[in-house]
């Protein structure tokens, strides 16, 4: 291979080289970092490893147990939001109706209150009670 290359610009070689090179890790191309976080979560989904932020978010949604909920800001106080997106991304069998919005309301509605209540979560209304039903922070 080294004789191909000596025949070849010095730029050539060089996209040849970079070309025979394994890749490692997902190839990821998105300009807005958010998209590429979400790109690489995607893909580490694909190949069934997850990151490390992301196996503690779906750690702490397993361990709350049955009768009780969690807010998303009590799994990741600094990002909710991820916790959500971990929600609707990651179909690992997560108990996905006991995380609830901090003021006890529902994400999804009727089919999240259903099972609460089948669970026999305390609930106020349309909303869980979070007094009683509420597990603290780690």
């Amino acid at each position: 291979m080294s004789d191909e290359l000596d025949r070849v610009s010095p730029r050539e070689g060089a996209h040849a080289r970079a070309r025979d090179r394994k890749v490692r890790g997902p190839k990821v191309v998105a300009v807005n970092p958010g998209l590429r976080k979400l790109a690489l979560h995607l893909a580490e989904k694909r190949e069934g490893r997850l990151e490390p932020r992301t196996e503690r978010i779906v750690s702490r949604i397993r361990a709350i147990p049955e009768g009780f909920v969690r807010t998303y800001g009590d799994i990741e106080p600094g990002a909710p939001r991820l916790v959500g997106r971990i929600l609707a991304t990651t179909h690992e069998g997560l108990p996905w109706h006991r995380v609830v919005h901090s003021d006890g309301s529902l994400a999804k509605g009727q089919r999240q209150r259903a099972l609460l209540v089948a669970e026999g979560v305390p609930m106020r209304g349309a909303r869980v009670d979070l007094r009683r039903a509420r597990i603290q922070s780690d």
